[in-house]
């Protein structure tokens, strides 16, 4: 998806690749939530699975999720332009670096109980970017500079 969101066509469409992404690992993820016992059907999978499947489902899964973490970091990068990049990408590793901790805070006596938290925290992620406005202010910034030097050469 990084490479799609570089080309020029792609240049403005950072939150419908994004969402692309998250929906398609969000419905990975709730597949293989049919797959395996969890929180909701503690007795049992609901869908017949086999080892193959479950890799499968988590494989494709976190294909889309990775797919979506440099347009999130562009994305952010655009949002907050006149701040260095480095200092807003470092608030949004700083961000997974959190939530991370605390999936692992709780995965030592419920796993099962991460892999729903991580079904929930997919979907209000596409929830939030559904309704977040991106403003592509360096690109705009860097626009204006390419039409001033056009307009004094």
């Amino acid at each position: 998806m990084g490479y799609i969101g570089d080309q020029p066509r792609f240049h403005r469409s950072f939150q419908m690749l994004i969402l692309i992404s998250l929906v398609l690992c969000f419905i990975f993820c709730f597949l293989f939530q049919l797959s395996v016992r969890t929180v909701m059907w503690p007795s049992g999978a609901l869908i017949p699975s086999s080892s193959a499947s479950i890799g499968l489902f988590l494989s494709i899964s976190g294909l889309f999720y990775g797919a979506a973490l440099p347009l999130f970091y562009e994305s952010l990068v655009e949002m907050m332009h006149p701040l260095p990049e480095s200092l807003t990408t470092s608030i949004l590793v700083q961000f997974f670096n959190l939530v991370s901790l605390i999936l692992i805070a709780v995965a030592p006596n419920r796993g099962d109980l991460v892999n729903l938290l991580v079904l929930i925290v997919t979907g209000v992620s596409i929830i939030m970017i559904a309704c977040a406005k991106i403003k592509y202010k360096r690109k705009d910034g860097e626009q204006t500079i390419l039409v001033e030097q056009n307009t004094n050469a």
